[in-house]
């Protein structure tokens, strides 16, 4: 349903002397797409222009142009591909695209899920797309089956093609960007305001398709943002192989550390899972750190976290004792030969001698100096292992008032014995609450982001609204 007055028709003109529009074929909240014939080559394209009240809108004009910058520079072709870029006669931007013949996934998905091989052949050509995008450093942010169409080509093939670049990030910003997407399709991480990933790319759209439905798809609001932070997904339907499984659910992890890197992880992951060959052009790129994420040994394996991880570094850092020292294999003979010698000035050799002339002996009736009882040494208190990490990591651990580090760390406290702790980290609301650990544990916490201004009443409904997101009925 599109939201706000009609936007102006652009049907029947023709735009910047090349392009005759000939009829609407999708409207969204925040633009309109055409079907025009480009005159110069005689061919179909899709011209994309912002609805008419929010031309005046200045986040929405960046979010067309920043689209228009984003898909200039990829060339997959598993993504819409960007034919030209211009300006209407009153100076707005147009957008003409490639013309795609067929249906968004959203509306396959409408009547049920896909079968196992189209869903993995899906999965495979999205991969492919984000894989570049994530090369060139961009993160899509609102991947979603809205915006994944699947198009017909000669001979009846469909392909996946990834739309609306429209809110992509870059991952060499330094700030977190404002939330901006759709909340159900949003990383944890995303939600609670830290900034976007590759990782947050990958995984929930596959699990969409395998399933037929949103993993959350009746919650909204305060349940959809505790959904994504806490509880794990339903499983995957009978019929999934295990190895494919085991990928959405690493996929799916609550922490980013723990899911692929990026597109290209998750493609060489996929191939893997189906026991393909890793392609020579799904070769890691030179610098890049994607790597097979760690084996979770969490009780709950739909729910991993970055324990298993840390665990993992901090055992990595633990360095193997020195061999040893000479003195202390030398020092069991050292001691033989004392015993040997004072048995021997015992038995009036020259040492006992010696000591006779310079020491006086006791009296008989001397009484004897008191033994010296070595005092027992009180028994260590009982300790327990606590690691503790938030979402966003990096927060300032204080145990009882001191300093303990950041966020994930694992402490040693005593078992039973009472301590306040307390998480502060800038940007967000600190964390303090009281601990009586009572055996080794896993601890995470969720920071609240501050915010400038009250927050909406409800997220879902605060949502941007993307090309085809929201179509006409």
């Amino acid at each position: 349903m599109v939201k706000g007055p009609e936007p102006e028709s652009l049907v029947g003109r023709v735009i910047d002397g090349r392009f005759r529009v000939e009829e609407v074929i999708a409207q969204g909240g925040m633009g309109t797409v055409y079907r025009a014939q480009q005159l110069t080559v005689e061919r179909v394209v899709a011209i994309k222009v912002l609805r008419t009240d929010r031309r005046r809108d200045r986040q929405a004009v960046a979010q067309f142009r920043r689209e228009a910058s984003v898909i200039s520079q990829l060339t997959s072709p598993h993504t819409v591909g960007l034919i030209d870029v211009g300006t209407l006669d009153g100076g707005d931007w147009f957008l003409a695209m490639e013309h795609l013949v067929g249906e968004t996934l959203r509306s396959r998905l409408a009547r049920g899920p896909l079968a196992l091989d189209d869903a993995l052949r899906f999965a495979d050509q999205i991969a492919l797309s984000l894989a570049e995008a994530h090369t060139r450093g961009i993160v899509h942010r609102d991947l979603k089956p809205a915006n994944i169409f699947l198009a017909e080509t000669p001979g009846h093939v469909e392909v996946a093609k990834v739309l609306d670049f429209g809110i992509a990030s870059l991952t060499s910003a330094t700030t977190a960007a404002h939330i901006a997407g759709t909340p159900k399709y949003m990383a944890p991480e995303t939600l609670t305001g830290g900034r976007p990933a590759p990782t947050a790319d990958v995984g929930l759209v596959l699990y969409e398709m395998l399933v037929g439905a949103h993993p959350f798809e009746d919650l909204d609001g305060e349940q959809l943002l505790d959904a994504h932070l806490d509880q794990p997904c339903p499983p995957l339907p009978e019929g999934v192989p295990e190895p494919v499984a085991e990928l959405v659910t690493r996929s799916l992890a609550k922490h980013p550390r723990l899911r692929p890197a990026d597109g290209a992880a998750f493609r060489r992951q996929l191939r893997g899972a189906q026991g393909l060959p890793e392609e020579a052009s799904s070769a890691r790129a030179p610098g890049s750190t994607s790597s097979a994420p760690p084996a979770s040994d969490d009780t709950e394996a739909t729910k991993p976290s970055t324990l298993t991880l840390t665990l993992a570094r901090m055992r990595a850092m633990v360095r193997p004792p020195p061999q040893t020292p000479w003195w202390r294999r030398w020092a069991p003979v050292a001691v033989a030969v004392a015993v040997v010698a004072l048995g021997w000035s015992a038995r009036g050799g020259p040492i006992r001698r010696a000591q006779s002339a310079l020491i006086p002996r006791l009296s008989v009736d001397a009484p004897n100096p008191a033994p010296v009882i070595p005092a027992t040494a009180a028994p260590e208190a009982e300790k327990v292992e606590v690691m503790i990490h938030t979402v966003p990591d990096r927060a300032t651990l204080r145990i009882d008032g001191m300093d303990r580090g950041e966020t994930p760390q694992l402490v040693r406290l005593v078992r039973g014995a009472e301590v306040e702790v307390e998480l502060v980290r800038a940007g967000y609301a600190s964390e303090r609450f009281v601990l009586t650990p009572e055996r080794d544990t896993k601890l995470r916490k969720t920071l609240r982001r501050k915010l400038a201004k009250p927050p909406p009443p409800d997220p879902v409904d605060s949502k941007i609204d993307h090309y085809l997101d929201e179509p006409s009925p």
